[in-house]
């Protein structure tokens, strides 16, 4: 289980600054600048923006209707993603959320091991 926590971790992290690589014989993840280029590691995929957006309007989704429109209105707005944070902490709903994005980014995880 540590591995998939650790998998979706370094998936929900990774950036164009932060890339994290999975190596398949040890079951570890490491940065990618902290690797030696010469051995062989797999990049862990990372969620795109489209992916978090709409991952951020499917829990809105599953909200009260309250709730509901004032995260899918923080979406709609500028900075959005900054906007959906804001409201998640104004609702007191933030571990509801990081529970939820935390189950999607195991979910994707174990999907992409079975692909290994």
């Amino acid at each position: 289980m540590k591995k998939i926590e650790e998998l979706a971790e370094a998936f929900l992290d990774g950036s164009d600054e932060f890339s994290f690589v999975y190596d398949v014989e040890k079951e570890e993840v490491y940065l990618l600048s902290e690797v030696d280029e010469d051995e062989e590691y797999l990049p862990i995929p990372q969620m795109s923006s489209p992916e978090a957006y709409r991952l951020m309007e499917d829990f809105a989704n599953e909200q009260d209707d309250k709730i509901r429109e004032e995260l899918l209105n923080a979406l709609k707005g500028k900075k959005p993603f900054r906007s959906f944070k804001d409201q998640i902490k104004g609702q007191d709903i933030e571990n509801k959320w990081y529970e939820f994005e935390n189950a999607y980014a195991k979910e994707q995880m174990s999907e992409w091991l079975k692909e290994l």
